[in-house]
């Protein structure tokens, strides 16, 4: 994971396909208007993308020894929020693998917390809930105190 994490970290900064992908989430216009083909970009990214969740599939399916297609359905909002935790903008354009990795953790610690109190998943998805929203609003009093200096 953390050669996979570091290889990623290194494609955004020092190659094409990453500074594209990085223009074009934080403005898709400014980005087509300086000469990125977006299509094409995009379909590169979900092609990466692709592979990484074919490779988290194949762990997964390694770890249980059997498919079960609703054995982690909820699980796009524990990486919503480990990603927004970690400081990636809900708006595009702001975000680190770095930063996605300290947010993994710190969700893999509070659900490993939860566990060991013994409280239900509700309440867990409740939390990941606040956590999110809390996330958010930080990240949006953030630009607004960007935008006003």
């Amino acid at each position: 994971m953390l050669v996979l994490a570091l290889l990623m970290a290194l494609g955004i900064r020092r190659t094409v396909l990453g500074r594209h992908a990085i223009a074009i989430g934080s403005n898709e216009t400014a980005a087509r208007y300086a000469g990125v083909n977006i299509a094409r970009t995009k379909i590169a990214v979900y092609v990466v993308a692709g592979a990484f969740v074919g490779l988290a599939g194949i762990l997964q399916f390694a770890r249980l020894t059997q498919g079960d297609p609703t054995i982690r359905v909820g699980l796009e909002l524990d990486v919503i929020a480990a990603v927004v935790i970690g400081g990636a903008s809900l708006n595009g354009g702001r975000g680190s693998v770095l930063g996605a990795l300290v947010g993994a953790c710190m969700m893999a610690y509070m659900k490993n917390r939860c566990v060991r109190l013994g409280w239900p998943s509700f309440v867990q998805e409740m939390i990941v809930g606040h956590i999110i929203i809390i996330a958010v609003a930080v990240d949006l009093w953030r630009q607004r105190r960007s935008a006003s200096r």
